[in-house]
């Protein structure tokens, strides 16, 4: 997979270093991905809250410990946007998501 915005990993495992590297560990395992369905996504990381999206695409937040790392999944382009890094306590899925993104 292609990741789009893989800046802000870079960006907040330099802010937090404590999360480097599970960031690291993320990144290699979708570099080295080719994601066709959800059940791809999770066999390669086992904590994920996955939201379809009207377009065929997959929103999907990725979690470990307590750091989220929220991104789309496009499977047509093998590709995947970073949309958000954040603490567990301030992720909330209603805040990623809009109405007209929903199947």
């Amino acid at each position: 997979m292609n990741i789009v915005g893989s800046a802000l990993i870079d960006a907040y495992a330099a802010e937090n270093p404590a999360y480097g590297a599970i960031l690291r560990e993320w990144k290699g395992i979708v570099v080295a991905a080719s994601w066709k369905t959800v059940e791809d996504i999770h066999q390669s990381w086992r904590h994920i809250e996955v939201n379809p999206l009207a377009n065929g695409s997959t929103r999907v937040a990725f979690s470990r410990e307590d750091l989220r790392i929220i991104v789309t999944v496009s499977y047509a382009t093998q590709a995947v946007f970073i949309s958000r890094i954040c603490l567990v306590q301030e992720y909330s899925a209603e805040e990623d998501l809009q109405p007209e993104d929903l199947l």
